[in-house]
């Protein structure tokens, strides 16, 4: 049921502003966190599945504090990180619609 409304939650939000999105599962390896472009940059445990080809670079996922959403997002990502619980994300598939060359992460699930 938290997993529904957590989903629920940011959907409401995302699909008033994204693009196509795509599906990609994965534990979390490590958060890096930028405060001089003010992203948050997401490593999985296992290769990072391209789903956008107009993004460069492959090495993490990514979002902004700006985006919608941020907070719940970043919060889920800390909770699924510690005991290493697999994350499912939806990124953006528009053409240039990356974060500093990254795909750039529209929602996020925690699976408990």
């Amino acid at each position: 049921m938290k997993k529904i409304i957590v989903l629920f939650l940011l959907s409401l939000s995302t699909f008033a502003f994204s693009n196509d999105v795509v599906v990609s599962k994965f534990t979390v390896d490590s958060i890096r966190i930028s405060s001089s472009t003010g992203v948050t940059y997401v490593k999985p445990s296992t290769p990072i599945q391209k789903k956008n080809s107009t993004c460069g670079t492959s090495d993490f996922y990514a979002i902004h504090e700006s985006s919608v959403s941020y907070n719940q997002i970043y919060s889920a990502l800390l909770t699924a990180a510690s005991p290493s619980k697999s994350v499912t994300i939806w990124v953006t598939t528009g053409s240039n619609d990356c974060l500093y060359g990254r795909q750039k992460i529209t929602k996020l699930e925690v699976d408990f």
